[in-house]
């Protein structure tokens, strides 16, 4: 079977992740991911139109297209596209995560499902608008066609034939996922018919002459989510999160014939994995993740309630994989099976402590190993984000490595090149998105750092004896034990400065991580103040292990019966010792505060001001 080809498919946005050991080849382990991210700016704010950025935080299940797009052009290069509502742009991305040209051109139609580009250079832009009136006499679904420097080549229209079955909202609860068959571009996308009832459609287009050739159909009633894979020249797998009819995660593989008829060319339609609850009701707790062609079989991507049971409302979300035998739809891989009968299903999460899986998202690394993305969320916050590598058998090649708290576009498929596999990610507000980019052929065992060290103070003063403040470091919400997975070093941490404390994994947990705190001056003692002439005062004090001293010099000047304070005044002197001309004038008085300071790399450490001395016994 053929790798899945570069497609704009989908899966559910804001979703979570996986759990706390990571297996590479070599073992059971600790790693975290080698990931680099980088920050753009677009070159104007993303159009969001109607989609449901803020029910990924709830339990809600169906998807959306994606405000921004990305795709693998023909020179090899990573690039996104999005709209502003008036223009298309499409960025180029330099292995450095950084736009270095842009192509903009006119918006075709009022809503834009997604972009794409063919061997040839040239973009194609999968567009709609609604039928607001509902007469059935306008085009409610196109695809675009322009050449690489934005010039418009072609388009290809679909009409109503009807005013029931036909296209009146196009992608309404669901995505638009684009293939390519040689010229053939495939594009599934969620739609609303004239009826009010929602599905997806198949709208298949000639890139060569810009025309549409009906080759492939495929039909789920309430379809929240779709991705299309091609098997071969001659068959696609079309897979939906389908709510009606089936209620599950449908499985359609379509071949051509030498009289291709719509609808009528099906080898097979499968559910692999059913949802229990009634059917249309909406609500499945589950979403699509994506489809991919493996050696073995189609991959079946997805998350969703563990149990077949009336309790699955109620349940969390846990990533799972199953390979579904292309002719047959049996499920191949040797995992659990369901009360309802799905069989065959590779759990990959399995949290007890309320976390979720939320966002996800999958890609073949090759025609043997799947990658695979989730985030793990807990009461709305993201706990982190994690890969996995599993063979087309259902091993487990790679398990559950942190990914530094990256997010998922959820309405995308990865883009994988080799071992590389990058996304983007914009939170749908202002012009911002992040570019991603994980390198799966190599893991770091620096695990800890990403994990969060407290110490008992931040800061203490000089005592003369090293300073060690109590240490705890938490992974991932979890305390470690000092001793059994962690050793803790202490540096610097005697005299006044900032001191180091390390602490290194140890056992299951690998790698290092650092805090620090200040050691400050110890506040000085013996402070007295003394009214040496009648116009000079004379304060003294113990020395202490400082580079210099600061008197605090507060005047106070006598209303009446009473003394308010007038202003303050810091001196800075390298003795312990400071002789202040405080003046004879009646009914003014001076107070006196010291502390000690020490210079670090040019910086000044203070102790603590000492007790307030006066010279005078009446005020």
């Amino acid at each position: 079977m053929k790798k899945l080809m570069a497609a704009l498919t989908a899966s559910a946005i804001f979703a979570a992740s996986v759990s706390v050991t990571a297996a590479a080849q070599t073992g059971t382990k600790k790693v975290t991911a080698v990931i680099s991210s980088s920050e753009v700016q677009l070159n104007a704010e993303l159009y969001t139109g109607s989609y449901y950025w803020g029910s990924w935080y709830s339990n809600w299940n169906w998807n959306h297209y994606s405000p921004i797009s990305d795709f693998i052009d023909s020179e090899g290069r990573y690039t996104i596209a999005y709209s502003d509502e008036k223009n298309v742009h499409v960025s180029y991305i330099s292995d450095k995560g950084k736009i270095t040209d842009t192509v903009k051109f006119k918006q075709p139609m009022s809503v834009v499902g997604g972009v794409t580009c063919d061997d040839g250079g040239n973009f194609y832009v999968a567009c709609g608008t609604e039928d607001e009136t509902g007469a059935g006499d306008v085009c409610t679904f196109a695809v675009y066609k322009y050449d690489s420097a934005g010039k418009l080549l072609g388009k290809a229209e679909y009409f109503p034939t009807d005013t029931y079955w036909s296209t009146r909202v196009p992608f309404d609860a669901g995505n638009c996922a684009m293939v390519f068959q040689g010229d053939l571009l495939i594009c599934s996308y969620a739609r609303e018919m004239y009826s009010g009832h929602q599905s997806n459609a198949v709208f298949c287009v000639d890139t060569a002459t810009m025309t549409e050739n009906p080759m492939y159909d495929s039909y789920v009633s309430h379809s929240f989510d779709q991705s299309v894979a091609v098997i071969d020249d001659s068959t696609v797998v079309f897979a939906d999160h389908g709510d009606a009819h089936p209620r599950g995660f449908s499985v359609n593989v379509r071949s051509d014939t030498s009289s291709p008829m719509r609808g009528h060319n099906s080898r097979g339609t499968f559910v692999p994995f059913s949802f229990p609850g009634s059917t249309g009701d909406n609500f499945t707790n589950a979403r699509l993740t994506e489809i991919a062609v493996l050696d073995a079989g189609i991959a079946l991507v997805g998350s969703s309630a563990k149990s077949a049971s009336s309790d699955y409302e109620s349940e969390k979300q846990q990533l799972f994989m199953q390979v579904i035998d292309e002719e047959t739809g049996e499920s191949l891989l040797s995992g659990s099976a369901r009360a309802n009968g799905d069989k065959g299903i590779l759990w990959l999460t399995d949290y007890t402590d309320g976390s979720e899986v939320r966002a996800s998202a999958a890609a073949a690394l090759d025609d043997s190993r799947m990658l695979v993305m989730w985030e793990r969320w807990n009461d709305n916050s993201l706990v982190n984000s994690y890969y996995s590598i599993v063979s087309s058998d259902g091993k487990i090649l790679v398990d559950s490595v942190p990914m530094q708290h990256a997010m998922l576009n959820g309405a995308e498929e990865l883009k994988v090149d080799g071992d590389i596999a990058k996304w983007v990610y914009a939170d749908g507000e202002g012009n911002d998105a992040t570019i991603y980019r994980l390198d799966t052929s190599t893991v770091s065992s620096d695990v800890l750092k990403e994990a969060t060290v407290e110490l008992s103070y931040t800061e203490k003063a000089y005592t003369g004896k090293a300073l060690k403040p109590a240490v705890t470091v938490k992974y991932e919400g979890t305390a470690l034990k000092n001793g059994t997975d962690y050793t803790v070093s202490y540096k610097d941490n005697k005299n006044p400065g900032t001191a180091t404390v390390t602490v290194k994994g140890k056992g299951e947990y690998s790698g290092t991580a650092a805090a620090t705190f200040t050691i400050v001056p110890k506040a000085v003692t013996g402070v007295k103040a003394v009214r040496t002439t009648k116009s000079k005062n004379t304060i003294t004090w113990k020395s202490a292990k400082a580079d210099g001293y600061e008197v605090q010099i507060i005047k106070w000047v006598k209303d009446g019966y009473y003394y308010y304070q007038d202003k303050t005044v810091t001196k800075t002197v390298k003795q312990a010792k400071f002789v202040h001309n405080a003046g004879k004038k009646s009914g003014v008085v001076f107070q006196y505060n010291v502390r000690p300071f020490v210079k670090v790399d040019g910086v000044k450490l203070y102790g603590e001001w000492s007790d307030s001395v006066n010279p005078y016994y009446n005020w």
